[in-house]
């Protein structure tokens, strides 16, 4: 199976553990002329935006030929996520301090 530069960019991008040779190959393919509309409408049509933004801006110092464009819409993506999953947390946090008081009023309550 022959694969396009672009999707095997978005797989690189998304490893969990981007070593030295996954760098390198990051850094090869986007030397190539890529059709980075595509790769930015497969990277959101799999949800993966956030990921590619967050691995490309790592190595963006060595990625000179990715175009400035191609950063902005993950970037949205990754600080939409993160906003999420800041809010979520929050949500927990007062959740289990609302729990942690109740407990407390109960237990002032027996005594």
């Amino acid at each position: 199976m022959s694969w396009k530069q672009e999707d095997r960019l978005l797989l690189y991008c998304c490893r969990k553990d981007c070593g030295r040779r996954h760098r390198n190959e990051i850094i090869e393919i986007q030397r190539k002329s890529l059709n980075w509309d595509y790769f930015l409408e497969k990277a959101e049509e799999n949800g993966i935006s956030a990921i590619v933004y967050s691995r490309l801006n790592e190595i963006k110092k060595d990625c000179p030929y990715i175009p400035v464009f191609v950063f902005e819409q993950p970037k949205k993506a990754y600080y939409l996520n993160a906003s999420v999953l800041i809010e979520k947390r929050i949500f927990q946090k007062d959740f289990i301090l609302e729990k942690r008081l109740m407990d407390c009023e109960k237990h002032l309550k027996k005594s």
